[in-house]
């Protein structure tokens, strides 16, 4: 019973400190590690004992106080990582330096390199670990209580910091010759002991120079340097004047400067009086040279000349040029030439260079040109062309005793230069006014075409043949009645052009169907065409003979570029 009173003891007694979190919690440790270290030569002294320093100690003296190198270390004991903590050290509960933002690894040891300025009189040095108790510790007693005590010997003789001597001087201190001009100046600064000499230089002009500071590790003199570059004549000066731990100017490094225009006579090199066959702009055929004669200068002789045809920057591609040969005297004349052996585009340059025995550039020289390449082919205008249509008729209305013929939905006659006759009500005969000696006769009934021979037109007496390239198509009639109308429909029909006498012939059968007398023509390129029936509104056919294309173009202006074009089923074929 006793024992199982322990053992739930123990379960709620680890169970609180689990749900504490606090279980295996540890807080770090940090403390300080070793000995004090002091001074340039590393005096090493026991915590809560007493160092000797002198002045052989001192890194420096400023304003009468000296400076000294002080080494600590200290570091982290429980094994946790540690950071945003301060280290502090005082002399005599001054604060003289400080470590902030510091940081330990687990057991991690630093070392710590300050200085700090002590003294003259004796006193007590103290370091503190976390100074402002940042950090929550295991223990504190490690932090503080750590300090030594100094005191100061020899130091009653060491005079204070000061700048004993300064002075100035310029180089070159007189100058004539082209400006702007560079004058170096050096200043000589003397100091009895160690410490930091802060400075300015002064000019005549009144600029105002940037603070500088120089430092004395012991007695003895600095060399510090400064220039000015102008270009205004007459007599300027600069001096060096010490700002700290004492005022003091030095003499003023007075120079003069006189400008003068220096001539230097430069190479001459030109390429004029240049002449182009074929000139400027033209077409080039591929492979046709471009002469090229020109006169030169040279300030020395034994040069060599080229010319290259450019393309923008480049040199043009596919091109092939003359070599140079060499030119033994300082003026003459030359010649080059060049051709473009493949490709297409333009010459928008020749590039004329002036080059030494051993190829060094010279001279440059861009001349613009413009030379097209390869030369166009101009087109030709063919003889003729065809239009062969693909559903073309012929339509004739009885009651109007009117004529169209048509393809694609358009109206290419109106039939004003058709006769037409009735001599039955199932028998018609049709001529185009200049057919002669023959003319069409169409008998409804049979749905056949003649082509009939003699002067009997509207009379029965000539011999004929059918037709077989001509169907015939009726809407109503009989024997008695004659149809509402008759078509014609054509295997072959075309509309013939000939652009050099702007003529239109529309064709069916090998017979003339019109003369194209009421249609408009425009010859818009020597391989575009525009043509239109007088009677067409808004439209008008195009056709291409390079592409063999014929479109309906609508929305344009006839005889002009433009307008929404759309394919027609006829075919083009072209006479050249």
């Amino acid at each position: 019973m006793k024992n199982k009173f322990y053992l739930v003891f123990l379960i709620v007694l680890v169970g609180s400190f689990l749900f504490s979190g606090n279980l295996f919690a540890v807080d770090p440790d940090l403390g300080m590690y070793g000995f004090l270290k002091i001074g340039k030569h590393k005096k090493e002294v026991k915590w809560n004992r007493t160092i000797v320093l002198t002045p052989s100690d001192v890194t420096l003296i400023s304003n009468g106080i000296p400076a000294f190198e002080v080494y600590y270390a200290y570091r982290e004991y429980a094994g946790v990582a540690v950071r945003g903590f301060k280290n502090k050290i005082y002399f005599n509960n001054k604060l003289v330096s400080q470590q902030t933002n510091l940081y330990l690894t687990a057991k991690q040891i630093k070392h710590v390199h300050t200085q700090a300025y002590l003294g003259p009189k004796n006193g007590k040095l103290q370091i503190k670990i976390d100074a402002d108790n940042n950090i929550k510790e295991s223990r504190e007693n490690n932090n503080f209580g750590f300090y030594v005590n100094i005191v100061f010997k020899g130091f009653n003789n060491v005079s204070k910091f000061k700048v004993t001597k300064v002075k100035a001087a310029v180089s070159p201190n007189s100058f004539s010759g082209k400006c702007p001009k560079k004058f170096l100046f050096k200043g000589y600064i003397y100091a009895n002991g160690a410490g930091i000499v802060k400075y300015q230089w002064k000019r005549s002009d009144n600029a105002i120079a940037p603070i500088n500071k120089v430092i004395f590790r012991k007695a003895g003199v600095k060399l510090v340097e400064s220039y000015w570059v102008l270009g205004a004549e007459g007599t300027h000066w600069k001096a060096l004047a010490i700002l700290s731990p004492n005022r003091m100017m030095s003499n003023k490094a007075v120079f003069k400067l006189k400008c003068k225009t220096v001539t230097t006579q430069r190479p001459v090199y030109s390429i004029y009086n240049i002449k182009l066959s074929p000139k400027s702009s033209a077409y080039l055929d591929l492979k046709q040279k471009v002469n090229i004669v020109f006169k030169y200068k040279s300030s020395t002789a034994g040069i060599y000349i080229w010319a290259r045809p450019m393309t923008g920057n480049n040199p043009t591609s596919g091109y092939a040029a003359s070599a140079s040969k060499l030119y033994t005297t300082k003026n003459g004349a030359g010649s080059q030439f060049f051709m473009i052996n493949s490709g297409k585009g333009i010459v928008d340059g020749i590039r004329f260079q002036i080059k030494d025995k051993n190829e060094k550039l010279l001279y440059t020289k861009i001349m613009r040109v413009k030379y097209k390449y390869p030369k166009p082919v101009v087109a030709k205008a063919p003889q003729r062309f065809f239009l062969d249509f693909v559903d073309a008729y012929l339509v004739y209305t009885t009651a109007s005793n009117s004529i169209q013929v048509t393809t694609e939905n358009n109206v290419l006659s109106y039939g004003s230069d058709w006769k037409k006759y009735k001599i039955k009500p199932y028998l018609y005969h049709l001529k185009q006014n200049f057919w002669k000696g023959f003319y069409w006769k169409i008998n409804t009934s049979r749905k056949e075409a003649y082509l009939m021979k003699g002067n009997n037109f509207g009379r029965i007496g000539d011999t004929g043949s059918k037709i077989n390239n001509i169907t015939v198509d009726i809407v109503g009639g009989s024997l008695t009645v004659a149809p509402t109308r008759f078509f014609l429909r054509f295997k072959k029909a075309s509309l013939v052009y000939v652009p050099s006498s702007k003529t239109v012939q529309i064709t069916a059968g090998n017979k003339v169907l019109s003369y194209g007398s009421d249609w408009k023509k425009c010859n818009l390129k020597p391989y575009l065409f525009q043509i239109k029936q007088n009677f067409w509104k808004g439209f008008v056919w195009q056709i291409n003979t390079s592409r063999k294309l014929a479109q309906r173009s609508s929305g344009g202006q006839f005889c002009a570029i433009g307008g929404t074009k759309a394919n027609l089923k006829m075919g083009v074929r072209v006479i050249q």
